[in-house]
């Protein structure tokens, strides 16, 4: 359940993606007079998760994860039994091949591919979608990344280790501040009872907007780790890292998917060259940051990278009088 624009809570920053969609009713031209193998999208998810986990890459998780509006479930009590409650974090089983393999404008679902590297300080997470509307496939790819958390939370592991004489100031601290502290026991005890009654009118006030309010909200916002998440990489090899998973994932699924098409008589020419596109140039995204160095656009471009000296540093030889 999530609030606001994006469904991807928590996941990180947002580092684009690719779509594309597949006629699947069309066949190879050389086999012609051969009807397509009809499927179900479930089929294709089952096959790439087993090619995913069969790759054994340290820290790959794979799950299934369904996302929902907050706005959207007051109604489902399947998914919010007590409207004053928490929504379920399970659906029902009978439900989860409806999503999986139908197209739910209201809740979408996605194969969540995530790895943890590096003691987990980074989380690379991918999420694909597969949808089959008509004589179409679509097929969807985000890709988040969780950078390590600020310098600010770290500073306990910058503390010594705690010796004999650091023991014995800490046991003197508590001798001279216990009595003290004890004195003034009793107004921390008011300051908390006034805590909790300002959180309990907070409540009262929560559950009397639940009951007239039709449009609640009870999506999450940002998560904790992301919140406390630094934005950048700490070491280079982190980013070197994560091009290798995104490199040896990405061709995975979509090896797997023109292989599962090809088996079921479906042409995948043009799936093949998006392939390339996706693979070499990286080019082809939805949001996110796009680096090229070389493009080539049109039937039979050619994109070459050159390195020149700028006139300013090119060094001239010194003229003899």
């Amino acid at each position: 359940m999530y609030t606001g624009f994006g469904p991807f809570v928590g996941a990180g920053i947002d580092m684009g993606g690719w779509s594309f969609t597949v006629d699947i009713s069309k066949t190879p031209e050389h086999q012609e007079g051969t009807a397509p193998v009809p499927f179900k999208v479930e089929e294709l998810y089952a096959v790439i998760t087993v090619k995913l986990l069969n790759l054994n890459l340290d820290g790959l998780v794979v799950k299934d994860i369904f996302f929902v509006n907050g706005r959207e479930i007051r109604d489902d009590r399947e998914i919010l039994p007590d409207i004053y409650g928490r929504p379920i974090q399970r659906l029902p089983s009978h439900r989860v091949s409806q999503y999986v393999n139908g197209s739910d404008n209201r809740i979408r679902y996605y194969k969540w591919i995530r790895v943890h590297n590096w003691e987990q300080e980074l989380v690379m997470s991918y999420f694909l979608r597969l949808s089959i509307q008509g004589k179409n496939m679509f097929v969807e790819n985000k890709r988040f990344l969780l950078t390590p958390i600020q310098d600010k939370y770290r500073r306990i592991d910058e503390l010594p280790r705690l010796n004999m004489f650091g023991t014995l100031r800490i046991l003197l601290a508590a001798i001279v501040v216990g009595p003290i502290k004890a004195v003034f026991t009793p107004f921390i005890m008011y300051a908390r009872l006034d805590e909790w009654i300002k959180k309990l009118w907070k409540e009262w006030g929560q559950r009397r907007t639940i009951k007239e309010s039709v449009q609640f909200d009870y999506g999450a916002g940002q998560g904790h780790r992301q919140t406390f998440s630094s934005g950048q990489y700490t070491h280079y090899f982190q980013t070197a890292d994560g091009t290798f998973y995104t490199q040896v994932l990405e061709k995975a699924v979509l090896d797997n998917v023109i292989t599962f098409l090809e088996k079921r008589h479906i042409d995948t020419s043009d799936l093949r060259e998006r392939q390339t596109l996706i693979m070499n140039s990286g080019i082809v995204v939805q949001g996110g940051n796009v680096n090229a160095e070389s493009l080539a656009v049109g039937s039979g471009a050619v994109a070459l990278k050159s390195h020149f000296l700028s006139p300013k540093s090119k060094s001239s030889p010194k003229s003899k009088s």
